[in-house]
């Protein structure tokens, strides 16, 4: 579970460790460290629902939360003092700016497929698009390409008779 922006701390959800301490959050002022295993909240038992629930009630009577905690092979009891309840990031956009979040997420409606070849000013230019990738250009000059990922296509391209 992730307590990150509230007691500053992620614990998993399968053994009951510290995975990550937050810098100068609550539970790293009160010297909690990852590897640290939750034993009790508030006297009872360690679970997730306990613990949310115990930051929601400190949050209305203003009581540290207790944990109990094992650090290797040493018990210890750490308090600490947080009222601000449950919280959670949020992406919110900014008024008045570009929706880009909405930009990324847009499927692409417009996919080419093909190829053109174009004689301009004594260089030949040959252009590929693919399906899958977008637009992809292949700039020849009388080099031998070779698109490997995508389509498997090998290119050689004589100028000198189309002179």
């Amino acid at each position: 579970m992730d307590f990150t922006f509230s007691l500053g701390f992620a614990v998993s959800s399968l053994t009951g460790t510290l995975t990550e301490v937050r810098w100068g959050g609550p539970a790293y002022e009160a010297g909690l460290t990852m590897g640290t295993a939750l034993i009790a909240v508030n006297g009872r038992e360690y679970r997730s629902e306990r613990l949310k629930t115990a930051i929601q009630l400190a949050k209305l009577n203003k009581q540290p939360i207790e944990l109990l905690v094992k650090n290797l092979d040493r018990y210890k009891t750490v308090r600490i003092a947080y009222f601000e309840g449950l919280k959670y990031p949020a992406l919110q956009r900014i008024d008045k700016t570009e929706d880009r979040l909405a930009l990324i997420l847009k499927p692409r409606l417009e996919r080419r497929r093909g190829a053109s070849l174009r004689y301009d000013n004594g260089v030949c230019r040959l252009h590929l698009f693919h399906d899958e990738v977008g637009v992809r250009r292949l700039h020849t000059a009388n080099r031998r390409y070779a698109i490997t990922q995508e389509a498997p296509i090998a290119l050689h391209i004589n100028y000198a008779h189309l002179q």
